[in-house]
Formats: structure tokens, C-alpha cells, sequence
């Protein structure tokens, strides 16, 4: 990834978390975890901490709202379409901890 690139990067995932904070899911974190932008800056993927328990048309209404955000305060010729992914990243490194502690305990003598 070119320095240009990485620089959009942090930058839209500083505008997707100011963003996200206006708008708070009841019973839900929201975190913008990192982001992507394709070598030719039209597209972007951000990963969300907490997507999967949003509902549908509120991802939809979201998707918007970072998108228009991302296009008054960007300083690129182009706005990159956004995708969203539910970023399972901590879900998956709990999960390892479990299996670790389990297996830790089973192999413990008695």
C-alpha cells in the first residue's frame, strides 16, 4: 500500500468513528476497527466492531450516513464507495483464549 493510500486509510476511518458516534445503536458498540482503500482510490472496505447485531435497514441508513460524511469531509478528487464488514476479530481471539484455558485445564494433573 502506497503512503497516499495508508494516509486515506486512517483518515476515513477518523471520519467513519466521529460519524458513527452521532448515531448510537441501543444495546451495541460501534467501532471502527481499520480500513482498506483500493489502489485506485474509488473503493474502500472498513471493518466495524459490533456490525452483525445492527439490523438491516439501519446498516443501510448507516452505510449512507458514512458515505455522505465521507464525501464533505474527505480532500480526495474522489469519494471511495464504502463497504461495510463486521470485523470478528475479537469474537475470534476470545474464542482462542477459551480453547487455550480448556485445554490448559484438561491437560492439568490432578
Amino acid at each position: 500500500m502506497s503512503r497516499r493510500t495508508e494516509q486515506l486509510s486512517a483518515n476515513i476511518v477518523r471520519i467513519c468513528a466521529a460519524k458513527l458516534v452521532e448515531f448510537p445503536v441501543p444495546g451495541t458498540l460501534l467501532t471502527v476497527t481499520r480500513a482498506k482503500v483500493a489502489p485506485d482510490n474509488r473503493r474502500a472496505t472498513i471493518w466495524v466492531a459490533g456490525w452483525i447485531d445492527v439490523s438491516d435497514s439501519l446498516k443501510n441508513k448507516l452505510r449512507l450516513e458514512l458515505q455522505s460524511a465521507l464525501a464533505h469531509k474527505s480532500t480526495t478528487k474522489f469519494t471511495p464507495l464504502l463497504e461495510i464488514i463486521d470485523d470478528q476479530t475479537a469474537a475470534n481471539a476470545a474464542a482462542i483464549v477459551d480453547l487455550v484455558k480448556s485445554s490448559l485445564e484438561k491437560d492439568r494433573p490432578q
